[in-house]
């Protein structure tokens, strides 16, 4: 599907059949245009960070995308594809991490009184 339409079909569809707004289409034809990427690799691209972003097109973070898959040479959507999964792979990965550190912060930040750390040995102790 994403290889058989245009950026801007894409670009319309999610914008419910309304013309796509002038900003949006400005990063597609950056995309293609200057980056040199095909239009299914593109709407590979619009559809990762779309799902990212919570639906918003930020044009930085495109032309990053955009800029290291043109190097690493990326030309079939399904290899846009692949990349995308990586990048997801990834972002999940980190807010994991930052959930596990949230957690440890929440423990560490509740300490432990006198009475609790004596009662926590005696356990361990088995006393």
């Amino acid at each position: 599907y994403l290889e058989t339409i245009s950026p801007y079909e894409l670009l319309k569809h999610k914008q419910g059949g309304c013309k796509p707004v002038l900003h949006d289409l400005s990063i597609a034809e950056t995309l293609m245009v200057e980056l040199g990427l095909n239009p299914g690799v593109v709407n590979v691209l619009i559809e990762l960070v779309m799902g990212l972003n919570n639906n918003k097109l930020p044009r930085s973070y495109c032309e990053t995308i955009g800029a290291s898959w043109a190097r690493r040479r990326i030309h079939t959507v399904k290899q846009a594809y692949e990349q995308a999964m990586r990048i997801r792979k990834g972002k999940q990965e980190e807010e994991e991490e930052k959930k596990e550190d949230i957690t440890n912060e929440e423990v560490i930040s509740d300490p432990l009184d006198n009475d609790d750390l004596v009662a926590m040995l005696q356990k361990v102790k088995g006393i």
